[in-house]
């Protein structure tokens, strides 16, 4: 790490005035997220996700995923609720990071009806390599700044100007914002889109009710649903029939096999260890 640089940006981090947005006031930044979905595969796909900060904390989720828990916690009647759920795309990433002062939450949902989170020490300076190149993204001078996560080298670009801690997914710790993230391999990138402030139409999402486990027993979970892909029925004893894959009628056993290979195959943002 360039840790005179660090020092350099860290007290400019500390003299900048932040308005028109200040944590306390509470705001909301928007990313871009383009990425392959499946390993080996040129093809590119585009979503959105949200970073709510406030004072104490932030959320990072994907906006399908918002909109489904808005949807899901409204007082809407069920035939009201179906028409709009056409309305926006099922959630690519159906997890949400929420880290507070010294940790993270992550929560995922396993199955219907189960969420499992974990928590972990939140990223701090000490694990980043920040680099003397720089860049204008938006406006903004931005520096690099290297970090290795779940089996991919990451390059973030921070912006002092912008002075909040943080960025997407579980990354945090430089002295500004991090406007851009990208994976070295290029399977993955979030691009800043806009910052707006909180407000009474746009507050942060009430997170769902979840088991909170330790990370190793969400890997267990994770891979035991992963391989029992009907789990979600069949653990509460509800029969599960007439099962098809590619128009063709498959067993249980089948079928959980043929799901199990479709997941070997994703890309995920942590590099997944298939056991």
């Amino acid at each position: 790490m360039n840790f005179f640089l660090l020092l350099i940006l860290s007290t400019f981090f500390h003299k900048i005035n932040p308005k028109p947005f200040v944590p306390n006031d509470g705001i909301v930044i928007s990313y871009q997220l383009n990425a392959k979905h499946y390993i080996n595969t040129e093809k590119i796909y585009a979503t959105r996700f949200k970073l709510f900060i406030e004072e104490s904390r932030s959320v990072f989720m994907e906006d399908n995923l918002i909109k489904y828990f808005d949807l899901h916690n409204s007082t809407l009647s069920s035939q009201e609720k179906m028409n709009l759920r056409g309305t926006f795309d099922t959630p690519k990433f159906k997890f949400i990071v929420e880290k507070q002062k010294s940790n993270y939450l992550f929560l995922d949902e396993h199955y219907v009806g189960r969420n499992i989170a974990y928590t972990q020490p939140k990223m701090d300076a000490e694990g980043w390599n920040i680099q003397t190149d720089t860049v204008t993204i938006a406006g903004l001078m931005c520096y690099k700044a290297l970090r290795e996560l779940g089996g991919r080298i990451w390059i973030a670009w921070f912006a002092p100007e912008l002075p909040f801690s943080d960025g997407p997914y579980k990354f945090s710790g430089l002295p500004g914002l991090i406007v851009r993230l990208e994976s070295e391999d290029g399977d993955y990138k979030f691009s800043l889109t806009g910052i707006q402030k909180i407000s009474d139409t746009l507050k942060v999402p009430e997170l769902p009710s979840y088991e909170n486990v330790s990370q190793s027993k969400y890997y267990e979970l994770k891979r035991y649903i992963m391989r029992n892909s009907t789990a979600s029925f069949t653990d509460r004893g509800i029969e599960v029939k007439n099962l098809k894959w590619s128009g063709k009628e498959v067993t249980l056993a089948e079928y959980n096999e043929l799901m199990w290979k479709e997941y070997m195959k994703m890309n995920f943002i942590e590099k997944f260890t298939f056991e």
